[in-house]
């Protein structure tokens, strides 16, 4: 256990103090989370949940809402969720609401390191890749709701249980079933829609691997019908109450509403551009130079593997501007996709990894050709966040009229779309105008976030340099 314990001594140490200094506020009860929809909905379907556990049963029914609700078929409450059920059945109402958060901070950047290390990166790597996993702004930022972070915690424990299926172990009846365990966690976490992309990026790091994954795949495969099997309960529950939702039967337009916009992935350099790209897309800029390295890399196959998975989440994730999802979600009426940004958090998953190979391969100081190569990489990405911010600028005062134009266009027809618009439409035509302002100041190249990404690139090429 010692012996253990120092071989990962630099990932506990690192991760540790970033835990810490990031999350001690929930760590110690000073903070919660109750602004906007937790404090509307998620706290107090919390408290009652919890409430019903002591009382000896699970909240099928409630008539605190409205004139009667199925809380349990809420999939957002996560009611058959297992560390849901422990906790708030063992510990105080306060205490299991908030530790729940840095609980799965902690186990999801567990798995992350497990994984990394399982997939053959060092200690260093690994512990990069797990901390970008942890504390990158998409799971870190859980921008969208606390079941976004249940989901993801137990992707990386599933890539680690996928990966066992690889090797020639006898052990392969023992991995599915745990397999199945984390599958039937991330159906009952509280996003269904989420753990249903899981599944597709799971499906898709199999396959990628080519002939040597057909057998993993139907172990998967295997896994996949066991734990929807045992969150059956869950899935059936929620189906049936999604059909009786005001979101059903909604248009295409409402499933495409959130999709990036194609060059949203300029946030990974200017994290600032995220405002008016509307996406929330950032590593480190030190950190996505050690990707860039790692995809530039030759013989490395998981990394060339990470970033099949992120080119086509980030494809999937631009929706609309993408014409096959788009033609997909038309023809197939698949509403249930709404809001295609939720494709990125798949993305950083893979970034991690991406950038933790490619600090292994700086750490080891491979062949001088190599080392060459590397530099031109990290020289090519300097000149473009130099250059990025005056082609925008020049882009922008091109098509200013036909933006501005656009911006009318768009504010109008999302007004028309509200059955019940809380604002008269100059409000929305305002809104877009303000918009389109903050973006010519935004791409500015002497905006002081412009400077500071620059200066961020400069370091990130002295430190790999």
């Amino acid at each position: 256990m010692i012996k253990r314990i120092q071989d990962n001594a630099y990932f506990l140490v690192f991760f540790g103090v970033l835990f810490f200094i990031f999350l001690w506020p929930f760590i110690f009860l000073k903070e919660t989370l109750r602004h906007g929809d937790y404090g509307l909905q998620f706290y107090p379907w919390a408290f009652h949940y919890s409430q019903a556990l002591r009382a000896g049963h699970l909240p099928y029914w409630t008539d605190l809402v409205a004139c009667g609700f199925p809380l349990v078929a809420e999939g957002q409450v996560a009611a058959y969720y297992f560390l849901h059920g422990l906790s708030y059945l063992l510990l105080p109402f306060k205490v299991a609401y908030t530790w729940n958060i840095p609980l799965h901070f902690l186990l999801g950047g567990l798995g992350a390191y497990l994984y990394a290390r399982k997939a053959g990166l060092s200690k260093e790597g690994a512990t990069l890749a797990a901390v970008i996993f942890s504390f990158g702004s998409g799971y870190g930022g859980h921008f969208y709701t606390t079941g976004t972070l249940r989901v993801l915690t137990w992707l990386p424990w599933c890539l680690l249980l996928v990966r066992s299926f690889f090797e020639n172990s006898p052990r392969k009846l023992l991995g599915v079933s745990c397999l199945a365990f984390f599958i039937s966690q991330m159906w009952t976490a509280g996003f269904p829609q989420l753990a249903v992309y899981a599944f597709f990026y799971l499906g898709l790091f199999i396959l990628f691997h080519g002939r040597e994954g057909l057998r993993p795949f139907f172990l998967y495969l295997a896994a996949l019908f066991l734990g929807t099997l045992i969150a059956a309960p869950q899935i059936f529950s929620t189906l049936e109450l999604a059909a009786l939702s005001v979101r059903e039967g909604q248009s295409a337009d409402f499933a495409l509403w959130g999709s990036v916009l194609p060059p949203g992935f300029l946030a990974l350099l200017f994290p600032r551009w995220g405002f008016f790209l509307k996406t929330s897309f950032y590593i480190g800029t030190l950190a996505f130079f050690l990707a860039c390295i790692s995809a530039g890399s030759p013989k490395n196959k998981p990394g060339k593997i990470h970033l099949a998975l992120v080119l086509v989440f980030y494809f999937l994730a631009i929706g609309k501007y993408n014409p096959l999802y788009a033609w997909a979600v038309e023809t197939l009426g698949v509403t249930g996709m709404r809001n295609p940004s939720k494709f990125l958090f798949f993305c950083f998953v893979s970034l991690g990894m991406l950038s933790g190979f490619g600090l292994q391969k700086v750490l080891e100081l491979q062949k001088e050709t190599w080392v060459r190569r590397w530099k031109k990489i990290v020289a090519v990405l300097c000149f473009i966040v130099l250059l990025t911010p005056s082609s925008a600028m020049f882009f922008f005062k091109a098509f200013e009229a036909r933006l501005t134009a656009l911006g009318r266009s768009y504010a109008t027809a999302y007004f028309e779309g509200k059955q019940n618009p809380a604002h008269a439409l100059g409000y929305y035509q305002d809104q877009m105008a303000g918009y389109l302002t903050a973006a010519k100041r935004f791409i500015q190249a002497s905006d002081p976030w412009n400077v500071a990404a620059l200066g961020a690139s400069l370091l990130s090429a002295v430190i790999l340099f």
